[in-house]
């Protein structure tokens, strides 16, 4: 009696084991599946900051860069606001730096003063999906910046020159 008995606690000790492993399998499955979605959602926000914040600082310092007289206005293109930025270079033609967003990118361009501007010619920089500029009469230019996600940062910078 106790012969027939044996395989079948084989047989039992078996299966307990197989469940105990597909119950680790499956639990390190999806431990696995929510770290990698945990993980892409933290890149994806660390994405979305730093494309914000690249973008405000960029333009900063491309506004210190150009804060002379007649140096910085704003223009519109296509719906957005650009910045434009004049450089005049001494005994030759005076150039100007579009930046704007267009197709959700922040764009820049350098053309000849007075040159239509034309979207081929653009350089994309990064992801951007909106670009607000406004000029303060105290002296300050207010940059809002708006990311494909829709996470939002502004900045005001001191325009000692003026915006023209």
């Amino acid at each position: 009696m106790s012969a027939a008995k044996h395989p079948r606690r084989h047989s039992f000790d078996l299966l307990i084991v197989l469940v105990v492993f597909s119950v680790y399998a499956g639990s390190a499955l999806l431990v696995s599946a929510t770290g990698a979605n945990v993980y892409r959602q933290t890149v994806e926000v660390m994405q979305d900051d730093f494309n914000l914040r690249t973008s405000i600082q960029y333009l900063t310092e491309k506004v210190r860069q150009n804060d002379v007289a007649g140096g910085v206005r704003i223009e519109s293109q296509n719906g957005s606001d650009a910045l434009v930025l004049t450089q005049e270079i001494v005994g030759r033609e005076s150039f100007e730096t579009w930046i704007f967003v267009s197709d959700g990118q922040l764009r820049e361009t350098t053309i000849a003063a007075g040159t239509a501007l034309s979207l081929d010619q653009t350089q994309a920089i990064m992801p951007l999906r909106d670009l607000r500029i406004d000029y303060d009469p105290n002296g300050l230019l207010d940059i809002r910046a708006v990311t494909v996600e829709g996470s939002t940062s502004e900045t005001s910078i001191q325009v000692k020159s003026g915006v023209s």
